[in-house]
């Protein structure tokens, strides 16, 4: 589960840079202020992108991987029936 937990973050963390980049464009934020959110959060992102590769050296998280991606396929699979059900 800490990979899922890793990942969660760097999707956060992509998601707050993104949306940082919005607000620069919109002359919203200051420069002086969007470097430094901006150096920190790619550090950010470049810290956890490292753990995640190291996790991923484990043989065990490449197994994780697969299963949770295979619940979720599942899930979504039967989503559709759940909904028809409920109709």
């Amino acid at each position: 589960m800490m990979y899922e937990l890793l990942q969660g973050q760097l999707l956060a963390e992509t998601a707050v840079v993104t949306e940082l980049d919005y607000l620069r464009s919109q002359r919203m934020v200051s420069e002086q202020v969007y470097l430094k959110l901006h150096f920190d959060l790619t550090r950010s992102q470049h810290e956890l992108s490292r753990r995640l590769e190291k996790l991923d050296a484990g043989s065990n998280v490449v197994e994780q991987q697969r299963r949770l991606l295979q619940r979720r396929l599942i899930d979504e699979k039967q989503a559709p029936n759940l909904v028809a059900a409920r109709g």
